[in-house]
């Protein structure tokens, strides 16, 4: 952790993660920073390995406590695609080809895996959320730019995509805030 040992950085230029991310640490009593820093992402079929690998190259060069979050959406009747590729997939084919890759499918299950690691002195830890839903047919809702997957997700116990619920209402079910529930409740254990 940072200064005041209550602050973490979050090695992200997604708003969106950002957001999510400092809203449930306020909880914990846990600031987040954002920090827009280069993340290298190696090439892995494990969102683990790519947080990792990610989180130890940045702390390699900052030398400070950080975190570092990555997801992937894993649909089943596409054999786990487009996995921890979703976001290479969402400038190549982008949500249109793989709603097309999805026509006439009767299984519309899907699952979002998020991996949250933490890198300090004396740790390496890695934390991971996932979260079962559904794709849509289409797109539905306003997603932000850097989160495009969320305007076809639909969590279970949900009628309406990510793209469609607030802050609060998304982190109820979402991959990433039960990976960040995890983390912030090791801080807030290890550092109390």
């Amino acid at each position: 952790m940072e200064g005041d040992g209550k602050t973490v950085l979050l090695i992200t230029g997604n708003a969106g993660k950002y957001r999510e991310a400092a809203r449930i640490a306020e909880g914990y009593g846990i600031g987040v920073k954002m920090l827009d820093y280069p993340k290298i992402e190696i090439q892995s079929n494990s969102n683990e390995h790519v947080s990792m690998v990610a989180a130890l190259l940045a702390y390699s060069h900052l030398g400070a406590p950080l975190v570092v979050e990555d997801s992937g959406i894993f649909i089943n009747a596409l054999n786990g695609f487009p996995g921890v590729l979703a976001h290479f997939i969402k400038g190549g084919i982008g949500i249109e080809g793989v709603l097309k890759l999805m026509e006439g499918k009767k299984d519309r299950s899907a699952f979002f895996k998020a991996a949250v690691s933490y890198v300090d002195n004396d740790a390496v830890k890695c934390f991971t959320g996932i979260c079962r839903g559904s794709i849509s047919h289409k797109e539905i809702g306003e997603p932000e730019e850097s989160l495009p997957f969320d305007s076809v997700f639909m969590p279970e116990g949900s009628k309406v995509t990510f793209a469609e619920m607030g802050v609060d209402e998304k982190s109820r079910y979402s991959h990433r805030a039960e990976a960040f529930k995890k983390l912030f409740a090791y801080l807030k254990e290890d550092r109390s």
